[in-house]
Protein backbone atom coordinates (compact mmCIF):
# COMPACT_ATOMS: atom_id res chain seq x y z
CA UNK A 1 0.00 0.00 0.00
CA UNK A 2 1.23 2.91 -0.69
CA UNK A 3 1.76 5.97 1.85
CA UNK A 4 -0.32 8.70 1.73
CA UNK A 5 0.45 11.54 3.42
CA UNK A 6 -1.36 14.90 5.17
CA UNK A 7 1.09 16.89 2.60
CA UNK A 8 -0.28 14.77 -0.43
CA UNK A 9 -4.02 14.94 1.09
CA UNK A 10 -3.23 18.85 0.76
CA UNK A 11 -2.29 18.99 -2.51
CA UNK A 12 -5.24 16.93 -3.68
CA UNK A 13 -7.23 19.55 -2.13
CA UNK A 14 -5.75 22.86 -4.18
CA UNK A 15 -6.07 20.93 -7.49
CA UNK A 16 -9.95 20.25 -6.79
CA UNK A 17 -10.52 23.60 -4.92
CA UNK A 18 -8.34 24.84 -8.59
CA UNK A 19 -9.24 23.14 -11.30
CA UNK A 20 -6.16 21.60 -13.34
CA UNK A 21 -2.22 22.60 -12.14
CA UNK A 22 0.24 22.73 -14.52
CA UNK A 23 3.43 21.70 -13.46
CA UNK A 24 6.57 24.03 -13.68
CA UNK A 25 6.32 27.70 -13.74
CA UNK A 26 3.01 29.19 -13.98
CA UNK A 27 4.21 32.50 -14.44
CA UNK A 28 7.41 34.47 -15.39
CA UNK A 29 10.35 34.58 -12.99
CA UNK A 30 10.00 37.29 -10.97
CA UNK A 31 13.65 39.14 -11.26
CA UNK A 32 15.01 41.77 -8.75
CA UNK A 33 17.45 44.59 -9.88
CA UNK A 34 20.74 43.99 -9.21
CA UNK A 35 22.48 45.73 -6.41
CA UNK A 36 25.37 45.55 -3.65
CA UNK A 37 23.59 43.81 -0.97
CA UNK A 38 21.19 40.83 -2.78
CA UNK A 39 18.01 41.84 -4.42
CA UNK A 40 14.51 42.26 -2.21
CA UNK A 41 12.67 38.55 -1.87
CA UNK A 42 9.78 37.66 -3.44
CA UNK A 43 7.38 34.29 -2.54
CA UNK A 44 6.35 32.13 -5.22
CA UNK A 45 2.53 31.01 -5.81
CA UNK A 46 1.26 27.80 -6.36
CA UNK A 47 3.61 25.74 -9.10
CA UNK A 48 5.75 29.17 -9.45
CA UNK A 49 9.25 29.89 -8.51
CA UNK A 50 10.39 31.39 -5.56
CA UNK A 51 11.94 35.07 -6.36
CA UNK A 52 16.40 34.75 -6.91
CA UNK A 53 18.63 36.88 -4.94
CA UNK A 54 20.51 39.84 -6.59
CA UNK A 55 23.52 39.28 -8.76
CA UNK A 56 26.22 42.07 -8.41
CA UNK A 57 29.51 41.25 -8.97
CA UNK A 58 31.47 41.06 -5.78
CA UNK A 59 28.51 40.59 -2.97
CA UNK A 60 26.26 37.46 -2.49
CA UNK A 61 22.86 38.57 -3.08
CA UNK A 62 20.31 37.24 -0.36
CA UNK A 63 18.12 34.48 -1.56
CA UNK A 64 14.36 34.16 -2.21
CA UNK A 65 12.76 32.97 0.17
CA UNK A 66 10.69 29.36 -0.20
CA UNK A 67 8.05 28.98 -2.82
CA UNK A 68 4.54 27.91 -1.78
CA UNK A 69 4.21 24.79 0.39
CA UNK A 70 2.50 22.88 -2.62
CA UNK A 71 4.81 25.50 -4.98
CA UNK A 72 7.97 25.88 -6.77
CA UNK A 73 11.51 26.09 -6.64
CA UNK A 74 13.16 27.89 -3.79
CA UNK A 75 14.96 31.40 -4.25
CA UNK A 76 18.07 31.28 -5.95
CA UNK A 77 21.24 32.98 -3.99
CA UNK A 78 23.82 34.83 -5.88
CA UNK A 79 27.38 33.96 -4.92
CA UNK A 80 30.12 36.37 -4.30
CA UNK A 81 32.61 36.56 -7.20
CA UNK A 82 29.55 36.61 -10.17
CA UNK A 83 26.09 36.04 -8.98
CA UNK A 84 26.12 32.30 -8.97
CA UNK A 85 22.71 30.75 -9.08
CA UNK A 86 22.62 28.40 -6.20
CA UNK A 87 19.43 26.97 -5.24
CA UNK A 88 19.06 27.93 -1.54
CA UNK A 89 15.11 27.30 -1.48
CA UNK A 90 13.34 24.96 0.93
CA UNK A 91 10.70 25.16 -2.32
CA UNK A 92 11.11 22.33 -4.58
CA UNK A 93 9.23 21.00 -7.57
CA UNK A 94 5.70 20.42 -6.38
CA UNK A 95 5.84 17.13 -7.81
CA UNK A 96 7.83 15.99 -5.04
CA UNK A 97 4.55 16.59 -3.00
CA UNK A 98 5.39 12.52 -1.94
CA UNK A 99 8.81 12.83 -1.96
CA UNK A 100 11.48 10.49 -0.41
CA UNK A 101 9.91 7.78 1.22
CA UNK A 102 12.76 5.97 2.34
CA UNK A 103 13.33 2.68 3.57
CA UNK A 104 10.61 -0.38 2.60
CA UNK A 105 8.94 -2.24 5.43
CA UNK A 106 10.55 -5.32 4.75
CA UNK A 107 9.44 -8.36 7.54
CA UNK A 108 12.08 -7.22 9.92
CA UNK A 109 12.93 -3.94 8.01
CA UNK A 110 13.76 -0.60 9.66
CA UNK A 111 10.98 2.31 9.46
CA UNK A 112 10.12 3.85 6.32
CA UNK A 113 12.24 7.48 5.76
CA UNK A 114 10.55 10.48 6.52
CA UNK A 115 8.98 12.42 3.66
CA UNK A 116 10.31 16.24 2.79
CA UNK A 117 8.05 18.79 3.88
CA UNK A 118 8.45 21.05 1.74
CA UNK A 119 8.55 18.83 -1.51
CA UNK A 120 11.31 17.85 -3.52
CA UNK A 121 11.33 14.97 -6.43
CA UNK A 122 10.89 11.47 -4.81
CA UNK A 123 13.67 10.25 -3.30
CA UNK A 124 15.31 6.38 -4.50
CA UNK A 125 13.66 3.64 -2.14
CA UNK A 126 16.29 2.69 0.10
CA UNK A 127 17.95 -0.88 0.02
CA UNK A 128 19.92 -0.67 2.68
CA UNK A 129 20.51 -4.20 5.47
CA UNK A 130 17.35 -4.86 7.51
CA UNK A 131 16.74 -3.19 10.15
CA UNK A 132 17.96 -0.40 9.64
CA UNK A 133 15.81 3.04 9.48
CA UNK A 134 14.97 4.40 5.98
CA UNK A 135 16.17 7.40 4.60
CA UNK A 136 15.50 10.91 5.57
CA UNK A 137 14.48 13.27 2.68
CA UNK A 138 16.11 16.31 2.07
CA UNK A 139 14.14 19.62 3.29
CA UNK A 140 16.63 22.21 1.20
CA UNK A 141 14.55 21.62 -1.71
CA UNK A 142 15.37 22.40 -5.21
CA UNK A 143 13.91 20.74 -8.37
CA UNK A 144 15.60 17.49 -7.17
CA UNK A 145 14.97 18.00 -3.51
CA UNK A 146 14.04 14.19 -2.45
CA UNK A 147 16.66 12.83 -0.49
CA UNK A 148 17.79 9.26 -1.80
CA UNK A 149 16.58 6.31 0.34
CA UNK A 150 19.10 5.75 3.40
CA UNK A 151 19.70 2.19 5.20
CA UNK A 152 16.63 0.74 5.02
CA UNK A 153 14.36 -2.29 5.52
CA UNK A 154 14.26 -4.82 3.08
CA UNK A 155 13.13 -3.36 -0.12
CA UNK A 156 9.21 -3.65 -0.90
CA UNK A 157 9.99 -2.89 -4.88
CA UNK A 158 9.33 -7.07 -5.16
CA UNK A 159 5.57 -8.74 -5.05
CA UNK A 160 5.82 -11.94 -3.65
CA UNK A 161 3.78 -15.54 -3.43
CA UNK A 162 2.41 -16.44 -0.16
CA UNK A 163 4.73 -18.70 1.36
CA UNK A 164 7.81 -16.01 0.35
CA UNK A 165 9.03 -12.84 2.19
CA UNK A 166 10.58 -9.72 0.07
CA UNK A 167 13.98 -9.99 1.37
CA UNK A 168 16.89 -6.97 -0.06
CA UNK A 169 14.25 -7.03 -3.14
CA UNK A 170 14.14 -10.81 -4.12
CA UNK A 171 11.70 -13.31 -3.05
CA UNK A 172 12.62 -15.14 -0.19
CA UNK A 173 11.43 -18.75 1.85
CA UNK A 174 12.52 -17.56 5.29
CA UNK A 175 11.45 -21.30 6.14
CA UNK A 176 14.52 -22.69 4.24
CA UNK A 177 16.98 -19.63 3.26
CA UNK A 178 20.18 -20.35 5.61
CA UNK A 179 20.89 -16.79 4.63
CA UNK A 180 17.23 -15.31 5.92
CA UNK A 181 16.60 -17.74 7.76
CA UNK A 182 13.28 -17.00 9.98
CA UNK A 183 13.81 -13.72 9.02
CA UNK A 184 15.25 -11.52 6.65
CA UNK A 185 19.34 -11.45 6.85
CA UNK A 186 19.71 -13.76 9.65
CA UNK A 187 22.42 -15.73 8.34
CA UNK A 188 23.14 -19.62 9.55
CA UNK A 189 26.34 -19.17 9.48
CA UNK A 190 27.24 -22.56 7.13
CA UNK A 191 24.30 -23.97 8.80
CA UNK A 192 21.25 -25.18 7.19
CA UNK A 193 17.55 -23.72 7.57
CA UNK A 194 15.22 -26.15 8.76
CA UNK A 195 11.23 -24.93 9.25
CA UNK A 196 12.77 -21.47 9.90
CA UNK A 197 15.05 -22.28 12.44
CA UNK A 198 18.73 -22.57 11.72
CA UNK A 199 20.29 -26.15 12.62
CA UNK A 200 23.86 -26.48 14.37
CA UNK A 201 27.15 -26.84 12.38
CA UNK A 202 29.79 -29.41 13.48
CA UNK A 203 33.15 -27.61 13.61
CA UNK A 204 35.24 -30.46 15.04
CA UNK A 205 36.06 -34.10 15.66
CA UNK A 206 38.55 -35.06 18.06
CA UNK A 207 39.80 -38.93 19.43
CA UNK A 208 40.62 -37.21 22.84
CA UNK A 209 38.37 -36.53 25.23
CA UNK A 210 37.19 -32.41 26.55
CA UNK A 211 38.82 -31.79 30.14
CA UNK A 212 36.27 -29.90 32.88
CA UNK A 213 37.53 -26.58 31.57
CA UNK A 214 36.05 -26.68 28.31
CA UNK A 215 36.00 -24.72 25.31
CA UNK A 216 36.45 -20.84 25.06
CA UNK A 217 36.63 -18.51 22.17
CA UNK A 218 39.31 -16.57 20.32
CA UNK A 219 38.57 -14.11 17.03
CA UNK A 220 38.71 -17.24 14.63
CA UNK A 221 39.14 -19.98 16.65
CA UNK A 222 37.24 -22.15 19.10
CA UNK A 223 39.78 -23.84 21.79
CA UNK A 224 39.32 -26.85 23.83
CA UNK A 225 41.21 -28.70 26.52
CA UNK A 226 41.85 -32.41 26.50
CA UNK A 227 41.51 -34.24 29.28
CA UNK A 228 45.06 -34.54 29.68
CA UNK A 229 47.85 -31.88 28.79
CA UNK A 230 46.54 -30.77 25.10
CA UNK A 231 44.72 -28.58 23.71
CA UNK A 232 43.25 -28.52 20.29
CA UNK A 233 41.16 -25.71 18.43
CA UNK A 234 39.43 -25.30 15.19
CA UNK A 235 37.93 -22.61 13.19
CA UNK A 236 34.76 -20.80 13.49
CA UNK A 237 33.37 -21.38 10.08
CA UNK A 238 34.16 -24.96 9.94
CA UNK A 239 36.83 -25.04 7.23
CA UNK A 240 38.64 -27.50 9.99
CA UNK A 241 36.26 -30.24 10.05
CA UNK A 242 37.78 -33.40 8.69
CA UNK A 243 37.44 -36.64 10.67
CA UNK A 244 38.83 -37.26 13.83
CA UNK A 245 41.50 -36.56 14.90
CA UNK A 246 42.48 -32.28 14.62
CA UNK A 247 45.48 -31.15 14.58
CA UNK A 248 46.91 -30.15 18.38
CA UNK A 249 47.21 -26.86 19.41
CA UNK A 250 49.67 -27.25 22.25
CA UNK A 251 51.17 -30.31 24.38
CA UNK A 252 52.17 -29.03 27.52
CA UNK A 253 49.30 -27.49 28.82
CA UNK A 254 47.85 -28.05 32.74
CA UNK A 255 45.63 -31.12 33.04
CA UNK A 256 42.99 -28.48 34.50
CA UNK A 257 44.06 -25.34 32.81
CA UNK A 258 42.17 -23.59 30.08
CA UNK A 259 43.11 -21.13 27.47
CA UNK A 260 42.09 -17.36 26.46
CA UNK A 261 42.43 -15.90 23.00
CA UNK A 262 42.90 -11.88 23.11
CA UNK A 263 45.10 -9.38 21.23
CA UNK A 264 46.48 -12.47 18.72
CA UNK A 265 48.59 -14.69 21.56
CA UNK A 266 47.40 -17.31 23.62
CA UNK A 267 47.06 -16.88 27.72
CA UNK A 268 47.22 -20.73 29.21
CA UNK A 269 48.37 -22.37 31.93
CA UNK A 270 51.74 -24.37 30.82
CA UNK A 271 52.99 -27.27 32.37
CA UNK A 272 57.41 -26.43 32.43
CA UNK A 273 57.94 -29.97 33.23
CA UNK A 274 57.60 -29.90 37.03
CA UNK A 275 55.02 -27.34 37.67
CA UNK A 276 52.02 -25.82 36.25
CA UNK A 277 52.33 -21.59 35.43
CA UNK A 278 50.70 -18.97 33.32
CA UNK A 279 52.41 -18.95 30.38
CA UNK A 280 51.53 -17.25 26.75
CA UNK A 281 52.39 -18.45 23.36
CA UNK A 282 51.63 -17.17 19.45
CA UNK A 283 48.51 -18.39 17.87
CA UNK A 284 50.84 -19.52 15.13
CA UNK A 285 53.12 -21.73 16.83
CA UNK A 286 52.14 -22.12 20.17
CA UNK A 287 54.81 -25.12 21.20
CA UNK A 288 57.81 -23.41 19.70
CA UNK A 289 56.89 -19.82 21.37
CA UNK A 290 55.33 -20.57 24.85
CA UNK A 291 56.88 -18.35 27.30
CA UNK A 292 56.20 -18.75 30.85
CA UNK A 293 55.46 -15.39 33.34
CA UNK A 294 53.80 -16.75 36.34
CA UNK A 295 55.63 -17.91 39.56
CA UNK A 296 55.34 -21.94 39.14
CA UNK A 297 53.34 -21.68 42.16
CA UNK A 298 50.01 -23.35 41.03
CA UNK A 299 51.09 -26.74 41.30
CA UNK A 300 50.68 -29.51 38.94
CA UNK A 301 46.97 -28.94 39.19
CA UNK A 302 46.34 -25.48 37.11
CA UNK A 303 43.55 -23.57 38.84
CA UNK A 304 41.19 -21.79 36.22
CA UNK A 305 42.20 -18.10 35.63
CA UNK A 306 39.61 -15.11 34.32
CA UNK A 307 40.16 -13.10 31.81
CA UNK A 308 39.02 -8.97 31.74
CA UNK A 309 38.53 -8.33 28.19
CA UNK A 310 37.82 -4.77 28.55
CA UNK A 311 40.28 -4.14 30.51
CA UNK A 312 42.54 -6.38 28.94
CA UNK A 313 43.82 -8.08 32.56
CA UNK A 314 44.36 -11.67 33.63
CA UNK A 315 43.57 -12.93 36.93
CA UNK A 316 44.30 -16.02 38.77
CA UNK A 317 45.00 -17.75 42.37
CA UNK A 318 48.20 -18.28 43.51
CA UNK A 319 48.33 -21.11 45.85
CA UNK A 320 51.86 -20.42 47.74
CA UNK A 321 51.20 -16.80 48.57
CA UNK A 322 47.10 -17.16 48.79
CA UNK A 323 46.85 -14.27 46.87
CA UNK A 324 45.15 -13.19 43.31
CA UNK A 325 47.62 -12.51 40.90
CA UNK A 326 46.97 -10.22 37.81
CA UNK A 327 49.17 -9.69 34.93
CA UNK A 328 48.25 -7.62 31.55
CA UNK A 329 47.09 -9.56 28.39
CA UNK A 330 49.60 -7.84 26.43
CA UNK A 331 49.96 -7.70 22.79
CA UNK A 332 54.07 -8.38 22.88
CA UNK A 333 56.44 -8.82 25.55
CA UNK A 334 56.39 -11.01 29.02
CA UNK A 335 53.66 -9.71 31.05
CA UNK A 336 54.55 -8.09 34.37
CA UNK A 337 52.77 -9.95 37.14
CA UNK A 338 51.54 -8.51 40.77
CA UNK A 339 49.34 -9.23 43.60
CA UNK A 340 45.97 -7.87 43.97
CA UNK A 341 46.19 -6.99 47.32
CA UNK A 342 43.80 -8.42 49.84
CA UNK A 343 43.76 -10.91 53.45
CA UNK A 344 44.42 -14.07 52.92
CA UNK A 345 41.77 -16.09 50.46
CA UNK A 346 40.98 -20.21 51.79
CA UNK A 347 43.09 -22.58 49.86
CA UNK A 348 40.20 -25.02 50.29
CA UNK A 349 39.10 -25.07 46.33
CA UNK A 350 40.14 -21.49 46.02
CA UNK A 351 40.74 -21.17 42.30
CA UNK A 352 38.51 -24.51 40.96
CA UNK A 353 36.34 -21.52 39.85
CA UNK A 354 37.31 -18.15 38.83
CA UNK A 355 35.37 -14.95 36.71
CA UNK A 356 35.73 -11.94 36.12
CA UNK A 357 32.42 -9.12 36.00
CA UNK A 358 31.47 -5.86 37.11
CA UNK A 359 35.07 -4.32 37.96
CA UNK A 360 35.59 -7.73 40.37
CA UNK A 361 37.53 -10.97 40.40
CA UNK A 362 35.02 -13.72 41.32
CA UNK A 363 36.34 -17.17 43.11
CA UNK A 364 35.44 -19.90 44.51
CA UNK A 365 36.84 -20.16 48.37
CA UNK A 366 36.34 -22.78 50.63
CA UNK A 367 32.34 -22.95 50.35
CA UNK A 368 31.59 -19.63 49.32
CA UNK A 369 31.92 -18.22 45.97
CA UNK A 370 33.26 -14.79 46.91
CA UNK A 371 34.42 -11.10 45.41
CA UNK A 372 37.19 -8.94 45.46
CA UNK A 373 37.39 -5.67 44.00
CA UNK A 374 39.78 -6.12 40.90
CA UNK A 375 41.51 -3.08 42.37
CA UNK A 376 42.18 -4.98 45.69
CA UNK A 377 40.62 -4.78 49.26
CA UNK A 378 38.57 -6.72 50.82
CA UNK A 379 36.72 -9.80 49.20
CA UNK A 380 32.79 -10.30 50.20
CA UNK A 381 31.43 -13.44 50.05
CA UNK A 382 28.12 -13.73 47.62
CA UNK A 383 26.94 -17.19 47.84
CA UNK A 384 26.87 -20.39 49.69
CA UNK A 385 27.72 -23.09 47.50
CA UNK A 386 26.04 -25.68 49.43
CA UNK A 387 24.16 -27.93 46.88
CA UNK A 388 25.08 -25.45 44.25
CA UNK A 389 26.95 -27.31 41.15
CA UNK A 390 30.62 -25.76 40.70
CA UNK A 391 30.31 -26.13 36.92
CA UNK A 392 27.57 -24.22 36.11
CA UNK A 393 28.69 -21.18 37.42
CA UNK A 394 28.82 -18.30 35.22
CA UNK A 395 29.55 -14.48 35.32
CA UNK A 396 28.06 -12.64 32.92
CA UNK A 397 28.89 -8.40 32.78
CA UNK A 398 26.08 -8.12 35.58
CA UNK A 399 25.18 -11.06 36.87
CA UNK A 400 26.49 -14.78 38.59
CA UNK A 401 24.31 -17.41 37.40
CA UNK A 402 24.50 -20.76 39.50
CA UNK A 403 22.13 -23.84 39.60
CA UNK A 404 21.58 -25.91 42.45
CA UNK A 405 18.81 -28.72 43.36
CA UNK A 406 16.08 -26.53 42.84
CA UNK A 407 17.16 -24.74 39.58
CA UNK A 408 18.81 -22.20 37.78
CA UNK A 409 19.59 -18.60 39.76
CA UNK A 410 21.76 -15.38 38.88
CA UNK A 411 22.60 -12.99 41.74
CA UNK A 412 22.88 -9.27 40.40
CA UNK A 413 26.63 -8.09 40.54
CA UNK A 414 28.47 -6.49 41.96
CA UNK A 415 27.14 -6.58 45.38
CA UNK A 416 24.50 -9.34 44.82
CA UNK A 417 21.84 -7.07 46.39
CA UNK A 418 18.47 -8.57 46.64
CA UNK A 419 19.28 -11.98 46.89
CA UNK A 420 18.58 -14.52 43.75
CA UNK A 421 16.51 -15.06 41.38
CA UNK A 422 15.49 -17.93 40.04
CA UNK A 423 14.63 -18.46 36.07
CA UNK A 424 12.57 -21.40 36.84
CA UNK A 425 14.37 -23.80 34.88
CA UNK A 426 15.27 -26.96 36.31
CA UNK A 427 19.00 -28.04 37.46
CA UNK A 428 21.65 -27.18 34.92
CA UNK A 429 24.63 -29.19 34.32
CA UNK A 430 27.09 -26.16 32.18
CA UNK A 431 25.56 -22.84 31.41
CA UNK A 432 25.94 -19.94 29.28
CA UNK A 433 24.26 -16.36 29.33
CA UNK A 434 24.40 -12.79 28.29
CA UNK A 435 21.89 -12.01 29.81
CA UNK A 436 19.06 -12.22 27.02
CA UNK A 437 19.44 -15.66 26.15
CA UNK A 438 20.48 -18.79 28.45
CA UNK A 439 21.86 -22.27 27.21
CA UNK A 440 21.73 -24.50 29.49
CA UNK A 441 21.89 -28.85 29.69
CA UNK A 442 20.16 -30.68 32.67
CA UNK A 443 19.67 -34.43 33.58
CA UNK A 444 22.06 -36.90 31.77
CA UNK A 445 23.49 -33.52 29.32
CA UNK A 446 22.96 -34.92 26.15
CA UNK A 447 20.07 -32.14 24.77
CA UNK A 448 21.14 -28.30 25.03
CA UNK A 449 18.05 -25.97 26.05
CA UNK A 450 17.39 -22.34 25.65
CA UNK A 451 15.73 -19.46 26.73
CA UNK A 452 15.02 -15.58 26.83
CA UNK A 453 16.32 -14.70 30.10
CA UNK A 454 13.48 -12.77 31.06
CA UNK A 455 10.73 -15.22 30.50
CA UNK A 456 12.62 -18.13 30.61
CA UNK A 457 9.68 -20.66 31.29
CA UNK A 458 7.27 -19.62 28.44
CA UNK A 459 10.37 -19.44 26.20
CA UNK A 460 12.30 -22.65 27.13
CA UNK A 461 12.96 -25.17 23.91
CA UNK A 462 15.68 -27.94 23.10
CA UNK A 463 18.15 -26.54 20.25
CA UNK A 464 20.25 -29.62 20.06
CA UNK A 465 20.13 -33.57 20.81
CA UNK A 466 22.99 -35.83 21.16
CA UNK A 467 24.17 -39.10 21.93
CA UNK A 468 27.55 -38.19 24.31
CA UNK A 469 27.29 -35.81 27.18
CA UNK A 470 27.44 -31.42 26.35
CA UNK A 471 30.01 -30.01 29.34
CA UNK A 472 30.57 -26.86 28.01
CA UNK A 473 29.13 -23.84 26.49
CA UNK A 474 30.59 -20.55 25.33
CA UNK A 475 28.34 -18.07 23.10
CA UNK A 476 28.92 -14.62 21.37
CA UNK A 477 26.54 -11.92 19.52
CA UNK A 478 26.53 -14.67 16.40
CA UNK A 479 26.65 -17.40 17.75
CA UNK A 480 26.33 -20.21 20.37
CA UNK A 481 29.07 -22.69 20.73
CA UNK A 482 29.42 -26.70 22.98
CA UNK A 483 31.89 -29.15 23.18
CA UNK A 484 30.70 -32.40 23.49
CA UNK A 485 32.43 -36.28 24.58
CA UNK A 486 32.18 -39.59 25.27
CA UNK A 487 30.92 -41.79 22.05
CA UNK A 488 29.71 -39.06 19.96
CA UNK A 489 29.03 -40.00 16.15
CA UNK A 490 28.77 -37.28 14.23
CA UNK A 491 26.11 -37.28 10.69
CA UNK A 492 26.81 -39.70 8.36
CA UNK A 493 29.84 -41.29 10.13
CA UNK A 494 30.60 -44.82 11.24
CA UNK A 495 32.75 -44.43 13.70
CA UNK A 496 32.36 -42.47 17.33
CA UNK A 497 34.37 -39.43 18.37
CA UNK A 498 35.53 -38.86 22.23
CA UNK A 499 35.50 -34.97 21.25
CA UNK A 500 33.29 -32.70 18.97
CA UNK A 501 32.64 -28.93 18.97
CA UNK A 502 29.58 -27.64 17.45
CA UNK A 503 27.68 -24.00 16.40
CA UNK A 504 24.67 -22.26 16.28
CA UNK A 505 23.79 -19.22 14.80
CA UNK A 506 21.49 -17.28 17.39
Amino acid sequence: MRYISAFSIRLIIVVAATGPMTWGCSEPRKWRPESSTGGAVATGTVGSIGGEGGRPNGAAGGGGTIGDDLGGRGGQTATASNGGATENGNGGDSRGALAGNGGGRGASGGSAGHEASFGGTTGAMGTGATGNSGGTTVLTGGTSGGGAGGNSGSSSTCSCSMDKTCCGGTCTDTQTDPNSCGVCGHSCLGGTCVAGQCQPVLLGRYDRYLGDNGISLGDAYVYAKGETNLLVRVKKDGTDLTAAPVATFATSGCPGGGAEEINGRVFYQWNDGSTCRMAVCSTNDCDGTTVGFAPANIGTQGYKFALDRANLRLFWYDAVSKRVMTAPASASGTPAVTTVTSADIPAASAGYWMGYAAGGILFSSGQYISRLPATGGIYQQLLDTSGVDLNTLWASSSRLYFSDDSGTKFLTLPTAAGGYQSLGTSMAHVLWSDDVDLYWTSGNQSSLYACKVDKCLATTNTVFTTNCIINSIQGEAAAVYWGSYGGCVAPGAATMDNLQIWKLAR
